[in-house]
């Protein structure tokens, strides 16, 4: 015996069926539609919290429904039949289990029709300027992303992009400007190595890492040493630990977030005996003195002339009141403690 309430459904929705011959029309219009392939492929687009669903029931405005939104716990909710779990089902297999369950005691053979309202946001983070989510777009690029992101950071790095993808499982993988996005994707825009120098250098400053760059061609990217620098105590921070690296210039190489600091004299020290060699040599610095020094010996200790050097351009710094500045200086003449010898460059 048919339930009154299966009775009712029945009778309500019985005379529908004198309309089947109509949408079998208008389903095989659809089939041929040149919006079918596009359709297609939202059809297996796997949904996820953040989206958003158009679904028709035909004929059930009360059922029909603009912009629902995948909520929290990855559901939608309907009337009579309450949440359906949709997260992670493709847009396909969501319209079936909506089809089912309507048809499980509510409506006779019902039409459903489910497409995408809206997809869930892309997020941006890292170095760009205002990290967060942005709304996707069907064909969207890293670069697109970024751009809606205000752009990348001055630390910012383009060739140091990862994109974080959650399927059945977390997925990372490089990319760059022109790689495509997914909804859901998350952009993580990573910073430019770098590396420091401080203390007693001509500029100090945070540099761009290089691979492969000494100790002392770090200090050379700085502008060498600086006058008052105290070549004996020069220390590398690395990892959270202090070097003493004074001795291992040319053997070490400089590695990402290192930090290299120069010591700088005191008044003392500088008074001592010792000259200073900078300009076109090979290791600009400060050299103890000897008695009878000349200024081709202190060039000598300093590992001698640069490519570039030019011997017709040495002046010689001196100390006194007032200081004074010998031009046309001969490698052959001596220096005195703390003179500052200078090797100038060649015009060619």
């Amino acid at each position: 015996m048919v339930s009154p309430v299966v009775r009712v459904h029945l009778q309500k929705y019985s005379m529908r069926f004198q309309f089947l011959p109509i949408l079998l029309v208008i389903a095989l219009l659809a089939a041929v539609s040149p919006t079918t392939n596009a359709q297609e492929v939202d059809q297996d687009y796997v949904l996820g919290v953040g989206d958003a669903l158009n679904i028709q029931v035909f004929g059930e405005p009360d059922l029909s429904f603009d912009a629902l939104p995948v909520v929290d716990d990855g559901v939608i909710v309907m009337p009579l039949i309450g949440d359906v779990s949709v997260a992670g089902m493709s847009v396909r297999n969501a319209q079936s289990e909506i089809r089912r369950r309507l048809a499980d005691g509510y409506l006779i053979n019902p039409q459903v029709t489910v497409t995408i309202s809206d997809y869930r946001p892309v997020f941006v983070v890292g170095e760009v300027k205002n990290p967060g989510k942005v709304p996707y777009a069907v064909g969207m690029t890293v670069r697109n992303a970024v751009v809606l992101a205000g752009g990348i950071t001055d630390e910012g790095n383009r060739n140091n992009i990862v994109i974080e993808r959650l399927l059945r499982g977390a997925e990372t993988f490089p990319a760059d400007f022109s790689s495509e996005i997914r909804p859901g994707d998350t952009v993580n825009v990573g910073r430019t190595d770098t590396f420091a120098v401080r203390g007693a250098v001509q500029f100090p400053e945070t540099l761009k890492y290089q691979p492969d760059l000494t100790l002392q061609k770090a200090i050379d990217l700085a502008g060498g040493f600086a006058e008052d620098s105290d070549n004996n105590s020069i220390k590398l921070e690395r990892d959270g630990k202090v070097f003493d690296v004074a001795g291992s210039l040319e053997q070490i190489t400089i590695e990402p977030d290192d930090i290299l600091t120069v010591g700088k004299l005191s008044q003392q020290e500088k008074d001592q005996l010792h000259v200073f060699v900078k300009g076109e040599v090979a290791r600009g610095g400060r050299y103890e003195y000897a008695d009878g020094m000349t200024v081709e010996k202190a060039i000598t200790m300093a590992g001698g002339f640069s490519e570039r050097a030019s011997r017709r351009k040495i002046e010689i710094r001196r100390d006194g009141d007032p200081p004074v500045l010998m031009k046309r200086v001969d490698l052959t003449d001596y220096v005195l403690p703390g003179d500052i010898i200078t090797v100038g460059a060649s015009i060619f």
